[in-house]
């Protein structure tokens, strides 16, 4: 499950939560002291930008920014590793047309290796995946959340 904070208004947050209303996606207010996979944040001028350094990351989270049409605040995010930027008069529209390229992001940021067993079967982050080790056809999955054993062969692991 993809996690998305958002940090807009409700206004905001119901047109994005129109786009995400996918199972894959848990959507939320933002809680600063909480990691998510994907920010929305709102900026209205350069003084906002303290919102973006505010938020808990990983090294595969995306941010995106909704704010005005002005190019000098557009050049600030983008300096500070903004992923993609929405004009917030046309916000809708914007996410219609760019659905392309935010999937194509969170596809390649996000994957994941479906892990299963006798008891349980979910999807693991790969990102997360430290190392795996074949031992006796067992694979032992090295997860940031704790090890794997799965009854496969090494060469079975994608």
């Amino acid at each position: 499950m993809i996690r998305i904070a958002c940090h807009v208004q409700d206004y905001y947050f119901e047109i994005i939560k129109k786009y995400f209303a996918a199972k894959d996606y848990y959507l939320e207010k933002f809680n600063p002291a909480s990691y998510d996979d994907i920010y929305f944040i709102e900026i209205n001028s350069l003084n906002d930008l303290d919102k973006i350094h505010q938020i808990n990351k990983y090294p595969e989270t995306l941010i995106y920014i909704i704010g005005p049409k002005d190019f000098h605040l557009l050049n600030e995010c983008l300096t500070l590793g903004v992923h993609l930027y929405f004009e917030n008069d046309d916000l809708e529209n914007s996410l219609y047309s760019k659905s392309e390229a935010i999937h194509q992001q969170i596809f390649s940021r996000f994957k994941t290796y479906h892990y299963k067993n006798k008891q349980m079967s979910f999807e693991l982050r790969l990102a997360q995946i430290m190392y795996v080790e074949s031992m006796n056809h067992k694979l032992i999955i090295h997860h940031d959340n704790g090890d794997f054993i799965e009854k496969k062969k090494l060469i079975f692991f994608y």
